[in-house]
């Protein structure tokens, strides 16, 4: 008997985990944060959205029409949300030595007390039928100006890896999928605990090589990686392509960073193949011109050169043999 209740905890528990939705590599997606969202032009698979901007009905009607939906908020900063006093009730959660963005400070991820308040949030998910969540700010401990300010104190990497690890294993807990979001530097030791992956620019921005190859093992286990790139932070096509090559990442390019809205444009290999055709066409087309350019200013000086000569020639000859100038170029001419 107790072998069979062994076996049906067993069974329960692989039944929990497997219920926990998980995005496919190439899955289209889209990331709004900010506006309405008007499905009739809407193509991708999945919306990733602001969870405290879109009410339980807005995702009843994106699930309605046939999208997945990730709620996106912060987990590493304070942000004005309508459960901004829990945070400020915690001696010290609220670090203002250094703000992240306007408005927005990094929290100290180490206090226990932020736990059951980032709990409420991801049961707020719960409530609102999300089908995973996108957690924000996982990266204090790699960002330099926050390290600085918190010198006498700063976070460890095994501050950010616990604290990653105890929010995969709460969202699993609810029955969430959960989003690794940037944080690379942590990706060997909590990769295995989330269920995909979320990206801005690759590191582009940061003026380094692209990072993207180390979400490699990612794809290998069938987790979904989803990109977004923003219009100033890359130099066009071909450096978004350049970082993406080989990799079935999903991804999409946005006009800015800080309000983002519906609209993009989508990547993939083969639309990069696209790109690179048509690249390679407007080289060639590019080529022709300024070699037609250059073709017409050669000749063009050379018309100049043999004008000018021409010219002294019979300046020469009205000096030496005393005949009309006029009379010679006729001669000339004919």
């Amino acid at each position: 008997m107790k072998y069979w209740l062994f076996l049906l905890i067993i069974l329960c528990s692989l039944k929990k985990i497997y219920a926990i939705w998980q995005p496919k590599p190439g899955t289209t997606w889209n990331y709004i944060l900010t506006g309405s969202i008007y499905l009739h032009f809407e193509n991708s698979d999945i919306l990733d959205i602001d969870l405290f901007d879109k009410s339980e009905e807005d995702i009843q009607y994106y699930h309605e029409g046939g999208k997945k939906v990730i709620c996106y908020f912060s987990g590493g900063i304070f942000d004005e949300r309508s459960d901004k006093d829990e945070f400020y009730k915690v001696d010290g959660l609220v670090n203002k030595d250094l703000k992240k963005t306007v408005g927005n400070y990094w929290l100290d991820i180490r206090k226990e007390e932020l736990k059951p308040i980032l709990k409420a949030r991801m049961e707020l998910a719960v409530s609102k039928k999300c089908d995973g969540i996108d957690v924000d700010y996982l990266d204090g401990y790699e960002n330099e100006k926050l390290q600085k300010a918190w010198s006498d104190n700063p976070l460890t990497k095994e501050d950010a890896v616990a604290f990653a690890k105890w929010l995969a294993a709460t969202a699993h807990e609810l029955d969430l999928a959960i989003g690794l979001r940037n944080s690379l530097f942590m990706i060997d030791e909590v990769g295995d605990d989330f269920d995909f992956a979320v990206n801005e620019n690759c590191n582009i921005s940061r003026k380094k090589p692209s990072k993207c190859y180390l979400y490699k093992d990612f794809l290998q286990k069938d987790k979904a990686v989803f990109v977004v790139f923003f219009q100033k932070s890359v130099n066009g096509n071909t450096e978004i392509c350049e970082a993406i090559e080989g990799y079935n990442f999903s991804v999409i390019l946005k006009e800015r960073q800080w309000y983002i809205t519906q609209s993009n444009s989508i990547y993939n290999q083969s639309y990069c193949s696209v790109f690179k055709v048509l690249e390679t066409i407007g080289m060639i087309i590019f080529l022709i011109i300024l070699g037609i350019f250059i073709i017409c200013i050669l000749f063009v000086i050379y018309r100049s050169f043999k004008k000018g000569k021409r010219k002294n020639k019979v300046e020469g000859r009205v000096n030496e043999e005393g005949l009309d100038e006029e009379c010679l170029e006729k001669i000339d001419d004919m």
